[in-house]
């Protein structure tokens, strides 16, 4: 990569001349060169850039085209910080990193030519299914890993691992980008007040709690394991003071709590990613890999009970013990004790074929538990509005916690339902198409800082549709309570339904 001031010429004269602000469309963009680069279309706009897909005119080649906004430019921390993001990906050279071929200023237009990367990032993959197959989702995990640990060899920490940032290929392939708040492995003892970063991705020590090392990009790993196995992420909280004391002090629901089919092993390594103790997490990236590595074939043993036991080796004992529900599904009697797993597992029996034991019951409309299976839908209500999304991943959380119902994965159908004409028949459309026992739908408003939450909970069975509705108030600080408070009441509706009426 190269860093130089251009200013001849013919490049100056075809510039952008417009600045490119946070609210210019960047539709105007393309046509015109920068530098050499032919602007071709705009692939979306960050914080502080936006992003283009341009052609490398002098070598013919596809690029991403990372341009600072104006404001940006004229701001000494940010601009620094973009520099500092074009060198550190600079140095870096690896199949998983995204490479940086050039970065520049031109007019006063800052700039940084990327490798441009086919895909989807992995954010807009979780957006579109809800969730990974735990075997992908690992695949990615280890891809992911595998950039930390080169990183890590450069000195690096990433420190804003995360979905958006983790492209993800037609074949599979994963590439890590943005290594705009990348720093010295240095054991940095980090103020809250400066935090760089997204808070729900990032570590309790980057939250201020202790050192931050290269195992806070562990940390970041483990939440976005988390994210695409339950398609959910594991802390939401309504202001950054709250999510960072959730951070530092709780534990996430269990992941299989939320998804029954991840095999134990493979929820116990991201509990040990998340290890709040940094400690307690792998030492290294290639200790990490290793542990997914073990966790896979764990999970592809024969029997559910030597992998059980096996969770010893993978995950560090206690340290996930006490965050994982025990693995028994059906066909494993309770009488099987923890000796006898041992005895499984140091005995002549060896890895069988991945499709010996099926991930969950063969049917998927067959619960592992005959509790109720509920769909929790995201609610209408103001575009780009976050409480749409985070009070049905609260409220989602809470009825798993509770245990007396089966969770549904979240999924593309919740947005659905929010989006539908007629949301109750969307809705019972989808209990049916999920064989779901309810589903729970409604929307928000929001009047300044005072939330009003309308939810119908909807418990179909047999033809059949009972009908509650429910509804709470409170400010954005009571967001937490407040969905408490819905779950509850929703839970005695599913357990106890009235007003039935006959489905279409």
């Amino acid at each position: 990569m190269r860093f130089s001031p251009s200013k001849r010429p013919d490049t100056l004269e075809h510039t952008i001349v417009e600045p490119v602000t946070e609210t210019t469309p960047l539709d105007r963009f393309p046509g015109k060169t920068l530098d050499g680069f032919l602007i071709e279309t705009p692939l979306g706009r960050g914080g502080m850039a936006a992003v283009f897909r341009a052609r490398d005119l002098a070598l013919d080649r596809p690029v991403a085209l990372k341009v600072l906004r104006s404001q940006a430019v004229r701001d000494d921390a940010t601009r620094e910080r973009f520099l500092s993001e074009a060198r550190a990906a600079a140095s870096l050279h690896h199949p998983n990193v995204v490479a940086t071929h050039r970065a520049g200023e031109t007019a006063g237009v800052l700039y940084m030519a990327m490798q441009y990367v086919n895909g989807r990032t992995l954010e807009k993959l979780l957006k579109h299914d809800g969730r990974l197959p735990w075997r992908r989702a690992l695949d990615v995990g280890r891809q992911v890993a595998r950039a930390i640990g080169a990183a890590h060899a450069a000195g690096l920490a990433h420190r804003d691992i995360k979905p958006a940032n983790i492209m993800v290929g037609p074949d599979g392939h994963v590439t890590v980008m943005d290594f705009g708040v990348a720093k010295p492995i240095a054991g940095e003892v980090m103020d809250a007040r400066t935090f760089a970063g997204t808070p729900e991705y990032a570590s309790p020590e980057q939250h201020g709690t202790g050192p931050v090392d290269g195992r806070t990009d562990l940390w970041s790993l483990g939440v976005t394991l988390y994210h695409a196995l339950t398609g959910r992420i594991p802390f939401v909280a309504e202001d950054p003071a709250a999510l960072r004391r959730r951070i530092a002090s709780e534990d996430p629901i269990a992941i299989r709590d939320i998804e029954p089919s991840v095999p134990l092993p493979v929820a116990a390594l991201v509990a040990r990613l998340m290890s709040r103790n940094a400690a307690d997490r792998p030492a290294t990236a290639g200790e990490a890999i290793r542990a997914m590595d073990a966790a896979l074939r764990v999970a592809r043993l024969k029997w559910p009970a030597v992998a059980a036991a096996a969770l010893l080796l993978v995950a560090g004992g206690a340290v996930a013990a006490q965050k994982i529900r025990a693995w028994r599904p059906a066909d494993v009697g309770p009488a099987e004790g923890v000796a006898d797993q041992g005895a499984a597992v140091a005995g002549p029996a060896g890895p069988a074929p991945a499709d010996a034991a099926p991930e969950r019951p063969p049917t998927p409309s067959v619960p592992w538990t005959a509790k109720p299976m509920v769909l929790v839908a995201e609610l209408a209500g103001p575009d780009g509005e976050w409480l749409r999304t985070a009070i049905p991943d609260l409220v989602s959380r809470d009825l798993a916690a509770a245990g007396r119902v089966v969770v549904l994965p979240k999924s593309r159908t919740g947005s659905e339902i929010a989006e539908a004409p007629d949301m109750e028949a969307a809705a019972e459309a989808a209990a049916r198409t999920h064989d779901a026992d309810a589903v729970l739908l409604g929307d928000v408003r929001v009047n300044g800082d005072r939330v009003q939450v309308r939810l119908v909970v909807l418990r179909v069975r047999d033809g059949r549709a009972a009908r509650e509705e429910i509804s709470a108030s409170g400010t954005r600080r009571e967001v937490n309570a407040l969905a408490a408070g819905l779950a509850e009441r929703a839970l005695r509706a599913i357990e106890n339904p009235r007003n039935s009426r006959q489905g279409g």
